[in-house]
């Protein structure tokens, strides 16, 4: 390895996932310079960060970064994995306010203003709220929703995820500025000190992490 290492990491593993899926990290300017990270990118990031220590249906983030890439990402927050092979309706709806939760925080702390960063997110949501309707069967509408106009109950889903997430960030807001601060001093954390920034603000987190972390 570049730093006379033979044996690769976690980390060294996860920024590999990073540099395959949204391109290397930008170089620094010939002078060694570089912009410092944005806040509106790292207030994004810590929302979704946010949202998966305090939501029991999705796994804790792993890795969170502001580091531009040149695939063209600004942020990204990678998720543990998860092998679970069947889901229930509350751990979707769980990752459905996941993935709104980066839009809802950057509504919160800029005041509604919010950026056109996040229409990858939105698009997803879109997807995951007409599955949960449709393909699964989940809304009040049950098996019936395979059949027949649905855009009510997906509609439904996406206004209870969006209050959901907009209540997250409000709730927690001194975490979420927490991490969007070291966000924009560090670029990138891990999943170690993320968790360390949620215990030093006394963030409540889903109980089963919690047991888990005392485990460990």
């Amino acid at each position: 390895m570049a730093d006379g290492r033979y044996v690769a990491t976690r980390a060294d593993y996860l920024r590999a996932v990073e540099d395959v899926l949204l391109g290397k990290p930008l170089e620094d300017d010939l002078d060694g310079a570089r912009e410092s990270p944005d806040w509106r990118v790292a207030v994004h990031e810590a929302g979704h960060v946010l949202a998966s220590f305090v939501l029991e249906g999705v796994d804790d983030a792993i890795r969170a970064s502001v580091r531009p890439r040149a695939g063209g990402s600004l942020g990204v927050t990678l998720l543990g994995a998860d092998d679970a092979k069947s889901v229930t309706r509350a751990q979707l709806r769980d990752r459905l306010v996941l993935l709104l939760a980066g839009r809802a925080a950057e509504s919160h702390v800029f005041r509604g203003d919010v950026s056109s960063g996040p229409s990858d997110d939105l698009m997803k949501t879109a997807e995951l709220a007409k599955a949960i309707v449709v393909n699964f069967g989940m809304s009040d509408l049950g098996a019936a929703a395979a059949v027949g106009d649905a855009d009510d109950a997906v509609r439904a889903e996406l206004r209870r995820a969006e209050d959901a997430a907009r209540d997250l960030v409000r709730d927690h807001d001194r975490t979420l500025r927490s991490v969007a601060r070291a966000l924009v001093k560090r670029e990138t954390l891990d999943g170690a000190a993320l968790g360390a920034l949620f215990a030093e603000d006394g963030a409540p987190r889903a109980p089963d992490r919690v047991a888990s972390a005392a485990a460990g």
